[in-house]
């Protein structure tokens, strides 16, 4: 799920494009989301390689796996002014969950994901995280790693990144 493009004002580069590189290096298919802000879309294609949809044009009945890659566009762009997340993100987030889906937050996306889902009242704080470090509520189905926050390098994030995708794979192997 994209928030724009760069890391101040929509998606992290370096994230989305770890992600989208570790996915498809374990046959994941990748779809990119955005919401139907064409502001916002417009700015999410220049991020994304391959179709981007708008949450309404895509049902989240067939997303088995579904990651928000930090930057500040979540917090700018995915949140209202009053920091709650839009309705059609927090529809769309909590019918995946409501199937058991995974959903991945990285960096500023878990903001998206603890407000989404406040009665869960996370109690995580990615600067505590080193760098390739991450969390996982199995029973939730939910992975969050500090992504950019923590990582040191480049090669240190996509490390992290590469890790968390093995985890996104056990997670659908319990299943």
């Amino acid at each position: 799920m994209l928030s724009g493009c760069g890391s101040i004002t929509g998606s992290d580069p370096f994230e989305v494009a770890f992600l989208s590189s570790s996915l498809e290096k374990s046959n994941f298919e990748t779809v990119y989301l955005s919401i139907s802000s064409k502001r916002i879309l417009k700015k999410s294609s220049e991020i994304s390689k391959g179709k981007l949809f708008s949450l309404n044009e895509i049902s989240p009945k067939i997303i088995d796996v579904l990651a928000i890659p930090g930057g500040q566009g979540v917090v700018f762009n995915l949140l209202s002014k009053s920091g709650e997340p839009k309705k059609e993100i927090k529809r769309f987030l909590r019918e995946i969950h409501l199937r058991k889906g995974i959903i991945v937050a990285l960096s500023l996306g878990t903001t998206l994901l603890s407000r989404t889902f406040s009665e869960y009242n996370f109690n995580f704080d990615l600067l505590k995280l080193k760098s390739g470090n991450y969390l996982v509520n199995k029973e939730l189905n939910f992975i969050v790693a500090p992504g950019t926050i923590a990582a040191h390098s480049v090669s240190a994030l996509s490390k992290e990144i590469d890790s968390v995708v093995k985890e996104i794979e056990q997670l659908i192997l319990k299943d």
